[in-house]
C-alpha cells in the first residue's frame, strides 16, 4: 500500500509526447507499433523509441508495466473505448453479452 502512494506522489517524468504516446496505447488498447504510428501519424520508429524512453525513465521492463506504472501513478487515466460497429458483427453482440455465433433471431 505504501508503495502505491508513493508512485501516486511522484512527479511524472515523461514529455507530453510520451504521454500521449501511452495515452494512445490506452485508448487503442494495444502496443503495436503501427497501430500505435497510424493512429499517431508518426513512424513505427517514433514509436519503439518512445517506448524505449519510457522505459528508461521509469525503469520499467515492459510496455506493460510502463502503462501499469502510469496508470497506477495518475499520470494517465483508462478512457473508455469506442469503436464503431455494424449489427451482425461479434463486436456488436460482445457488448451486449452475446459470444460467438449471432443469435439466430436477430435480423441482420
Amino acid at each position: 500500500m505504501v508503495q502505491q502512494l508513493d508512485l501516486v506522489a511522484q512527479a511524472c517524468p515523461l514529455t507530453p509526447a510520451l504521454i500521449t504516446l501511452l495515452e494512445a496505447a490506452v485508448l487503442l488498447r494495444t502496443t503495436n507499433n503501427k497501430s500505435l504510428s497510424e493512429y499517431l501519424s508518426v513512424s513505427d520508429e517514433a514509436v519503439k523509441s518512445g517506448f524505449r524512453r519510457i522505459g528508461q525513465l521509469l525503469n520499467t521492463h515492459s510496455r506493460s508495466e510502463a502503462l501499469l506504472h502510469a496508470l497506477l501513478s495518475g499520470w494517465i487515466s483508462p478512457k473508455p473505448m469506442i469503436i464503431p460497429c455494424q449489427r451482425g458483427t461479434l463486436s456488436f453482440y460482445a457488448e451486449r453479452g452475446h459470444y460467438g455465433e449471432a443469435p439466430e433471431n436477430v435480423a441482420h
